[in-house]
């Protein structure tokens, strides 16, 4: 028997890897934000200083997304 064709079983499966994906985006914004903050103190509050991380933190995600793509 296929534990993934059992109702139950595959919704509760579904819910619990939406919520890793949640709270994973959520830690990665409250990481943005921390990061935000040192540079504040490095850079002062700039323009330069919050580009450097929303670049950093969009670089990451688009790393990502080429390294886990789906391939066919």
């Amino acid at each position: 028997m296929n534990i993934s064709s059992l109702p139950l079983c595959r919704h509760s499966f579904r819910t619990v890897l939406l919520l890793c994906f949640f709270v994973s985006g959520a830690c990665g914004l409250i990481y943005e934000i921390a990061w935000l903050r040192v540079m504040g103190l490095i850079f002062g509050n700039t323009t330069f200083a919050t580009s450097t991380i929303l670049a950093g933190y969009m670089a990451g995600l688009g790393m990502g997304g080429a390294f886990f793509r789906k391939v066919d």
